[in-house]
């Protein structure tokens, strides 16, 4: 089951078969994946069950829904325009408590997605390149830590300072100054 909420005018609720999309059309295919589409424009959304159930699909649909009210009521021809119009929906949703974490963290990428058509290989660039930066960030946060710590353990032993003092004045973790603080007493 997908849910539509396009600009399209579609049925109600359709089953789409995948065996339509091929080339060769085949009287029984080998095998077939039909899905349920619901469409929930204008509203429809929220008579259905699972949007009732659902508070983030609930929270979607309105945000959706602010965008379309948006577009008709401001033409945005450029590209440009659609951005600002964009960012106007987000500031609005957010204001209206409508996906405000997520909208927060991920503003520039929502407005992207609709200003751009989906490209699978940019998508895949994209995720390499965000957890590349993830990545280093851990990285540079251990190799900052391993760094107080070992300043931590060098106040310990050269200069007969408190673990805790030490750990302190290095902002080393604690747990991991006491532990090798024990080594150096043994």
């Amino acid at each position: 089951m997908f849910f539509y909420n396009g600009k399209d005018k579609l049925p109600k609720e359709q089953t789409l078969k995948l065996s339509d999309a091929f080339i060769v059309p085949q009287e029984e295919p080998f095998s077939e994946v039909t899905v349920k589409l619901i469409n929930i424009q204008n509203g429809v959304a929220e008579s259905l069950p699972v949007i009732k159930k659902c508070d983030i699909l609930k929270q979607y649909c309105d945000f959706i829904e602010i965008i379309y009210r948006l577009q008709i009521t401001e033409n945005a021809e450029s590209k440009e325009a659609k951005a600002k119009l964009l960012e106007k929906a987000v500031r609005e949703a957010i204001k209206k408590n409508i996906l405000p974490d997520y909208l927060k963290r991920k503003c520039t990428e929502v407005i992207n997605m609709f200003l751009d058509p989906y490209n699978y290989e940019l998508d895949l660039e994209v995720q390499k390149e965000e957890a590349f930066e993830d990545g280093m960030e851990k990285g540079l946060s251990a190799g900052a830590n391993k760094k107080a710590i070992e300043d931590a353990m060098i106040l310990i032993r050269d200069f007969n300072v408190s673990p805790e003092i030490a750990a302190q004045k290095m902002n080393a973790p604690l747990d991991k100054v006491l532990e090798l603080a024990e080594t150096i007493k043994k």
